[in-house]
Formats: structure tokens, C-alpha cells, sequence
């Protein structure tokens, strides 16, 4: 007596490669249509205008001889910069971009308020672990300061020009 078709190994054997590749690819699909995507831009020409504004602020800080030392608590989230720099005063603070390379949703920013002579303190609220792109600035934006910091390994960083 000869057994029906579904009740055989080799049907259910070939039909295993083209079920899994039918639940990734429906996998694949709503993932690429749940997450967004942080790199595309709407507008690479006000972008390419905005990166002569960038490389300004760079050379503002070099003129202005700005240098800074960033340390960061990684327990308490308590992050301090001392500032060197040829200013007539101290601004009031200091806007801290804390940006990561590819994923806009981990970016944040924090506002520094002066301590004293060349001291600004704030505070970081969440510390994903991983390399970021530091950026420092008055609120005025005239001048800035980059850097690269991978946390939690690094808890002291050098802003130069």
C-alpha cells in the first residue's frame, strides 16, 4: 500500500527551504517598513551650504585658540568641561552635541552651565555605550569644537583644533 504525498519525508524536505525563505523575506519587509532610516536627506544642497557655515565655526575656534578637556562620570552621568580659550568673557554655557555616527534616535544634546573661569558642568541623562561625535559650541554657534569618544572606555577627552 503506497502512503499519501503528506504523509512522505520528501514533499515536507522540499518545501522546508521555500517556507523559510517566505518568513524572512516577510520579516524583512516589515522591518524595512517599521524602521525609519536616519541618513537620507531631503535637501543636499542646503546641507552642502551648511558645511562652508561648519568649517567657519572650525576655523573661529582655532582663531580664538579654543581648547577644551571633557570628563564624564559614567556612574552619575555628571560631565565637566574646562575650557582654554582667548574670550573677552565666559559665555553663560556651553550647548554639548552628543551624536551618534549612524542613528539619529541616539543623538542628544545638553547645555553646560558655567561654573567658573573656563568650567562648564552639566549632566548626561542616558549613556548608550559606543563610539559618538562630540561637538561643543556657545549658544551664540559662533565657534565650535569636535571630537570623537567611544563610552563607557573613555572617560576623559581632549577637544582640539
Amino acid at each position: 500500500m503506497v502512503n499519501p504525498w503528506y504523509k512522505e519525508p520528501w514533499p515536507w524536505l522540499f518545501m522546508l527551504p521555500i517556507a523559510v525563505t517566505v518568513i524572512v523575506g516577510i520579516n524583512m519587509l516589515r522591518l524595512s517598513i517599521v524602521t525609519a532610516d536616519g541618513l537620507v536627506s531631503d535637501d543636499y544642497y542646503k546641507e552642502g551650504k551648511a558645511i562652508n557655515r561648519s568649517l567657519e565655526r572650525d576655523d573661529a575656534a582655532r582663531a580664538i585658540g579654543a581648547r577644551a578637556i571633557a570628563e564624564l562620570d559614567p556612574v552619575t552621568g555628571d560631565f565637566q568641561v574646562t575650557l582654554t580659550a582667548n574670550l573677552e568673557r565666559w559665555p553663560a554655557g556651553l550647548n554639548l552635541k552628543v551624536v551618534h555616527p549612524t542613528r539619529e534616535g541616539f543623538d542628544t544634546e545638553v547645555f553646560l552651565r558655567h561654573a567658573r573661569d573656563g568650567v562648564f558642568q552639566g549632566q548626561l541623562e542616558s549613556l548608550v555605550p559606543g563610539p559618538r561625535l562630540l561637538e561643543l559650541h556657545p549658544p551664540e554657534n559662533d565657534w565650535r569644537l569636535r571630537t570623537r569618544v567611544m563610552w563607557p572606555d573613555q572617560t576623559r577627552v581632549n577637544f582640539g583644533t
